[in-house]
């Protein structure tokens, strides 16, 4: 009898719109409940038959006990159980973390550990000091959970392939940034010390000092900021730029695989790096 895995990737809807696609190919994801009415399917969190339910040549038992034979239900429990080994690869433990890391604005622990590991792949990837750095607080779609992190976390998490990049931008022109991001969505960002207060900037520092003008500053971001991205054209401002072809979800895969090698649990802080004030 084959056990049925079905990965949390699969079950996730992105929230997100195609606004740049012809109007029509345009399109918007929604959220859809997975109750399980009929079958009695839960999220998996140990016990994959009482999570899923088995299958059995042409019959399919569900975890509320109904048994399908043949049918639509019976025909998809087949394909997810042929799929499974490929996909029994997501549940893979890389690491675990002692608290639930939530997505938060304007700052919050995992977007802090995102935009950092960011800076430092840059900088990996370069060889050049990395002034600062920024990402989208879109690019993380689910939270961190609490205890063991799994490899399907992780791909959920970090679903899109936007890959490391650098931006050479004048300082002059980087005030135009921190002045869009008070006006508009503050971003996740790294090395950088920002204070707004009603949508507007109060005070910024990149690397403990206050921004020379005429300073070209290196940034690491990812190409969707690059070139219009969440309203954010980093290119624009830019004296140069360079890509990657290492994508997010790779990196940060690595990441927390290397804390798990280090005997690290996986935790950040949230040091305060930006202040929204009333």
């Amino acid at each position: 009898m084959k056990k049925l895995i079905i990965p949390s990737i699969l079950a996730i809807f992105l929230s997100a719109s195609c606004c740049n696609a012809p109007k029509e190919l345009q399109f918007e994801w929604k959220m859809a409940p997975n109750h399980g009415a009929i079958t009695g399917v839960t999220a998996i969190t140990g016990d994959i038959d009482a999570a899923i339910g088995t299958f059995d040549g042409e019959v399919y038992t569900a975890p509320s006990g109904r048994i399908f034979k043949g049918g639509p239900v019976a025909s998809i429990a087949k394909a997810v159980a042929d799929a499974q080994p490929r996909l029994a690869y997501l549940k893979e433990v890389i690491g675990y973390s002692p608290e639930e890391m939530v997505v938060a604005e304007p700052e919050c622990a995992l977007s802090n550990m995102l935009v950092d590991a960011l800076r430092a792949e840059a900088e990996s990837i370069w060889g050049v000091r990395m002034d600062m750095a920024i990402i989208n607080i879109g690019g993380i779609r689910i939270d961190m959970p609490k205890g063991n992190v799994l490899l399907d976390d992780l791909k959920a998490m970090f679903p899109f392939a936007n890959t490391v990049s650098w931006a050479k931008i004048r300082g002059k022109d980087l005030r135009k940034l921190f002045d869009f991001l008070a006006s508009s969505k503050i971003q996740p960002l790294s090395g950088v010390k920002l204070t707004v207060k009603d949508g507007k900037v109060k005070d910024v520092k990149i690397g403990g000092k206050p921004i020379q003008d005429g300073k070209l500053y290196n940034v690491a971001t990812i190409d969707f900021l690059l070139t219009g991205g969440d309203g954010i054209r980093l290119n624009a401002w830019s004296e140069g730029t360079k890509e990657s072809d290492i994508i997010v979800q790779d990196f940060m895969i690595r990441y927390i695989r290397n804390l798990t090698a280090q005997g690290k649990m996986v935790e950040y802080p949230v040091d305060g790096r930006v202040t929204v004030e009333e």
